[in-house]
């Protein structure tokens, strides 16, 4: 009762704030006196009305540039242009306003005009091509729409078309082309993946959904592989602690999944069939539709998608022992590939009140099967080995934004939730009582404030402010012989209090701030701060560091809810009883640098970065009284992660594109940690190293238009050497450490362009994934396989080819 009566205190707290505030607002970058290159006219409007109108064209062809949008910088006030790149009246109070216009594929622009009570500006706008996106708009860094430029942490983006040109159906298998982050598989039979970011585990990174930490510990299982391309307008990554602005977790980083907002009437749809061997396909069908009025008032995109692929055995002239006479004489036939069918859809909508008051509503399904393991026109408990997972995920978010008469003060009410019901089998030898029902609400109530002041103790500043109450309610059945028995129920609340304020110093931003949680698992209320540090060397070169704490509270993670079938028996994952959050300290240090040399566009980025871990947790495998194994989480020793992240990109021209990444690290335990250790104690396999996490690994994009017919696309990526853990004998569980080897992914993609007419293409297009088949070669065979000896890339060589419409 308490938590509650705080939040709705600090509701009215805050728009008592937003009423009464006589603070000016911060004003922009460009001087005045560019204006006058833009002004067409001034004309009396003969209501006293002030407002701005104009278009948008190229500054080197002189035509126009569709769908950009002009806004008020440190609002949400903006408008978007029509297709010929004309936009209506932007209306605005008098005084001096930065205003702001970006578009996709090209360098925003700002100019700083004075607006005269009963005059309307008419300007026209030209903007310089960005062929390399170094000044796009993210809203990651602070949750609230800045240059990637001017953001005081590094983000890297995502975009939707380079999941098109990887061929990625979905966030998953795009998010290897980013510096310091990895999807690896974790599991042979059902193809469990986990993001690992700057060498830490996928639960020490926030998963979000525009913005919102809705994505669950049941979710994020398979989450990633769920939420398909067309849903996505891009996705902002964030290496570095986040917690003081999205909570626990956000430790090694945040993937920020931003969904495709509607700006124009548009329609998309295609079809793709991948060929893995014979008999063997990957074939999805995909469609969206974006609708938007005349005035711009009201807007809908839909999307959907429909995935259907079948198993694949990497092993078929393996052979193993299936009858126990010491002879292995039967030929493997266990999936290393898992089956997949799955159709998701959903909806993202606004309607603008008017131009200070808007309503959002973001809608998602997402239904899947997916099954490994062997026998699959059987049901799974006649098996030998079967995982399969059958869930519906739905979940959304509405979002009410109010922007202040005098532009200078913005707040954002928002409520999301997300619901799970999911359905398994895992289980080994045939048995019919393994299997289990989980569900999931989880429901997130929140604000955000955001004032521009004059001055905020030293300089002009911009304050953001805000408070989330976070609910999860999770349980874990298991249905034996029809009745259901309870395994675990874990019910929990959050709540979490932030403030953070950027000040903007001449050639210089430093930005400060700190979150309070008080989740209901823990007895004490956690402090998470962050301070950061922009400082512009030149037109061309910045420098950024950033210092942040962060924690993980000791619930049940997205590990636990998978419950891995090695070696023909499942293994649970158990939490000790004195298991205490874990906490973080993460240091970054990071030079870019963004050049023009003639026509061709550069950007180079290193990025350092050291993470200290104490109480970490780790796992170890033990036996209980009847000799059932399971996974036992403790707190360690500690452990550290450190490593430099490398960026580049270059671009003769916006026809033609090369970008890679790399990564050097290492992550290691402060003392060893044990892997395993016998019943008695006599024996144990201990590690310094954090398992799986190789020293370095990188990727490259090339991309290629030599006209408007073609466009062609090279990519690849590649992963060293690391430890990961090998169950050898299943009796005792006894475990050793192997050390993988390392591969090389490359891929190709051709497209051939028809164009129906001025609006309309139909596309063609054919490539291949993994070409060299760079494919694990050392699986484990038979029913005693370990299904988490499982590492590099995650198919073999698969050719696809499709059709495409779109206007």
């Amino acid at each position: 009762m308490k938590i509650k009566t705080f939040f709705f205190i600090s509701f009215f707290l805050l728009f008592t704030f937003l009423a009464n505030s006589q603070e000016g607002h911060r004003t922009g970058y460009a001087p005045e006196s560019e204006m006058s290159k833009y002004a067409d006219n001034n004309h009396e409007s003969g209501n006293h009305q002030t407002n701005i109108s104009g278009r948008i064209i190229d500054e080197n062809t002189g035509k126009p540039i569709p769908y950009a949008h002009v806004v008020v910088v440190n609002t949400n006030l903006g408008v978007a242009a029509n297709d010929s790149g004309h936009f209506k009246p932007l209306n605005l109070p008098a005084g001096k306003h930065t205003i702001k216009v970006q578009a996709m594929g090209y360098k925003s622009k700002e100019v700083l005009m004075t607006f005269e009570d009963g005059k309307t500006k008419k300007v026209t706008f030209e903007l310089t091509p960005d062929f390399i996106n170094a000044e796009g708009i993210v809203v990651t860094a602070n949750r609230n729409e800045v240059s990637r430029r001017d953001a005081t942490n590094v983000v890297n983006v995502l975009e939707s078309k380079m999941l098109e040109k990887t061929h990625s159906a979905n966030i998953a298998e795009g998010l290897n082309f980013q510096p310091g982050v990895r999807v690896e598989n974790n599991c042979q039979n059902c193809g469990f993946t986990q993001l690992r970011m700057n060498g830490m585990e996928g639960p020490y990174t926030q998963i979000l959904i525009d913005g919102h930490s809705v994505m669950s510990a049941l979710s994020s299982v398979y989450g990633l592989e769920q939420i398909p391309a067309s849903m996505v307008e891009r996705v902002e990554v964030i290496r570095g602690g986040g917690s003081v602005l999205y909570g626990s977790n956000a430790i090694a980083g945040t993937v920020n999944i931003i969904t495709k907002e509607p700006t124009k009437n548009s329609f998309n749809a295609s079809a793709t069939q991948g060929v893995i061997s014979d008999g063997v396909t990957d074939n999805v069908v995909s469609m969206n539709a974006s609708l938007v009025t005349d005035d711009y008032q009201n807007g809908l995109f839909l999307f959907a998608q429909h995935r259907d692929r079948d198993p694949f055995n990497a092993n078929p002239d393996a052979l193993w022992d299936a009858d126990g006479d010491g002879v292995n004489e039967t030929k493997d036939d266990f999936s290393e590939v898992f089956a997949i069918k799955s159709t998701n859809f959903g909806l993202r909508a606004y309607h603008r009140i008017n131009q200070r008051k808007k309503i959002s509503l973001e809608y998602h399904h997402l239904g899947e099967f997916r099954r490994g393991g062997n026998k699959f026109d059987l049901p799974a408990h006649f098996a030998d080995i079967a995982e399969q997972v059958r869930s519906a995920v739905n979940g959304g978010t509405i979002t009410y934004d109010y922007l202040s008469g005098n532009l200078r003060h913005d707040i954002s009410l928002y409520n999301s939730f997300q619901h799970i019901d999911r359905e398994t089998y895992y289980g080994a030898g045939q048995d019919p009582n393994a299997y289990g029902q989980t569900t999931e609400l989880t429901n997130i109530t929140g604000m955000q404030y955001t004032g521009y002041l004059e001055e905020l103790l030293f300089a002009s500043a911009t304050l953001s402010a805000g408070a989330e109450f976070k609910y999860s309610d999770l349980k874990d059945d298991k249905l034996n012989s029809g009745a259901v028995l309870p395994i675990f129920r874990q019910e929990y609340n959050n709540m979490g209090i932030y403030t953070e304020s950027e000040w903007d110093l001449k050639g210089a931003k430093f930005k400060a701030g700190v979150r309070a949680d008080k989740n209901s698992l823990l007895d004490k209320i956690i402090l998470s701060p962050r301070a950061n540090l922009l400082l512009s060397l030149n037109s061309t070169t910045q420098l950024r560091t950033t210092y942040s704490q962060g924690f993980r509270a000791p619930q049940i993670f997205d590990e636990d809810l998978h419950i891995e079938v090695s070696g023909a028996s499942a293994v649970r994952t158990i939490n000790s009883e004195n298991l205490t959050e874990e906490r973080s300290q993460s240091f970054t240090l990071s030079l870019d640098n963004t050049s023009a040399i003639g026509e061709w566009q550069t950007y180079f980025m290193i990025d350092g970065f050291y993470t200290s871990l104490s109480n970490q947790f780790v796992k170890e495998i033990q036996q209980d009284d009847e000799g059932v194994a399971y996974l036992f989480r403790k707190n360690g020793h500690g452990a550290e992660v450190y490593g430099v992240n490398l960026e580049g990109k270059i671009a003769p021209s916006e026809k033609v594109s090369f970008s890679a990444g790399w990564t050097f690290q290492r992550s290691k335990y402060k003392e060893e940690e044990v892997v395993w250790e016998s019943e008695d104690g006599s024996q144990a396999v201990t590690t310094n190293n954090i398992l799986r996490t190789p020293d370095s690994y990188g990727y490259f994009l090339f991309n290629a238009e030599p006209n408007h017919y073609w466009n062609l696309t090279l990519n690849g990526n590649y992963s060293g050497e690391m430890d990961l853990p090998h169950l050898i004998n299943p009796e005792n569980e006894y475990t050793i450490i192997e050390k993988s080897n390392p591969y090389l992914d490359l891929g190709v993609r051709v497209e051939r362009h028809f164009h129906i007419d001025s609006n309309v293409d139909f596309i063609v297009f054919t490539g291949m994934k993994n070409i060299l088949n760079h494919y694990q070669d050392d699986f484990d065979a038979g029913i005693n396989r370990d299904a988490g000896y499982i590492y590099g890339v995650s198919y073999p060589r698969m050719i696809y080819f499709g059709v495409k419409l779109k206007n």
